[in-house]
């Protein structure tokens, strides 16, 4: 599990390089890093339960 953290952590930290020079305009970026914001809650709450799985072993 830990490395599929590891390796989604490391696609989105692509993908915010990427995006970022992609973006043609301050709203363009505003709106794909909004949409890499929602990635990035989704790994977040993976490490949450990571964490609260471990703390019971």
């Amino acid at each position: 599990m830990i490395d599929q953290l590891i390796e989604d952590l490391d696609r989105l930290h692509l993908r915010i390089r990427v995006e970022s020079e992609r973006a043609t305009s301050d709203r363009e970026l505003s709106k794909r890093l909004t949409y890499l914001a929602l990635e990035t809650e989704d790994i977040l709450e993976k490490v949450k339960s990571m964490v609260g799985e471990a703390a019971y072993v």
